[in-house]
């Protein structure tokens, strides 16, 4: 804004002010549509995007779901824990699957209650009220309070970023994200992957709604320690 006034004070010719005032306007546009989407950005709020060094993170959205049970039995056969960020719904639906994957040691984390393309335009009160509600279901269940949250289709801006704040949760984000909702080849999802997989530090996005996600899993994980990549899980690395 502060731009576009000075461009009106200075520049006297009014087509070149103008094309430099829609010029500017589409470069603001672009950028506070990068940051509101792009959540490893950082550009509303601070969220952990990255593992150390040497070490990388599985994480998985939008359980739990029947598929659920299969990424957990990669996991358990190569004993590497991991994350879960769960919708709350789906939890009211499959709770003991929520509780098998509290059993088995697995960090969980909160996804909103609905998950609804509407969390973007949701007021900060609707999004704390999303994740304070999903937090009681999966308190109620376990017995534990998650404390990470990672927002709906990693969408961010100052309404979602005091609603994290109010609530008190960690924002967690991602460096590499598989698209395993997309890709649904696994030989081409699991070559899309293992590249980014070096020793940099990552976070990875995958979801255990995917009925091929597991067995990607089982060769990402076969990857990660054939090239001497720490597996770890979010309770190591959180801020």
């Amino acid at each position: 804004m502060t731009a576009l006034v000075v461009t009106f004070l200075l520049v006297e010719d009014r087509s070149l002010m103008i094309t430099i005032a829609v010029s500017l306007s589409v470069i603001f546009a672009i950028v506070l549509t990068v940051g509101v989407t792009t959540i490893k950005f950082n550009y509303f709020l601070n969220s952990v995007n990255h593992a150390p060094e040497g070490k990388v993170c599985f994480t998985f959205d939008d359980g739990p779901h029947e598929n659920t049970q299969q990424v957990l039995s990669v996991l358990e056969k190569h004993s590497v824990k991991a994350t879960f960020f769960l919708i709350g719904e789906n939890c009211e639906k499959h709770p003991e699957i929520v509780q098998l994957i509290a059993d088995q040691g697995h960090e969980i984390g909160n996804h909103s209650f609905h998950h609804t393309n509407a969390h973007g335009t949701s007021s900060t009160s609707k999004v704390a009220n999303e994740i304070e509600k999903t937090n009681q279901k999966i308190q109620s269940i376990t017995g534990k309070t998650p404390t990470l949250y990672r927002p709906p289709f990693g969408v961010t801006n100052p309404r979602i970023a005091r609603a994290i704040k109010k609530t008190s949760m960690i924002s967690i984000g991602w460096s590499v994200r598989s698209y395993d909702t997309m890709i649904k080849d696994i030989e081409k999802l699991v070559q899309k992957v293992k590249p980014q997989l070096d020793k940099r530090g990552h976070i990875v996005l995958m979801h255990d709604s995917c009925e091929h996600t597991a067995e990607a899993l089982d060769r990402l994980i076969v990857h990660c320690r054939e090239n001497g990549i720490e597996i770890v899980n979010l309770d190591r690395i959180k801020a």
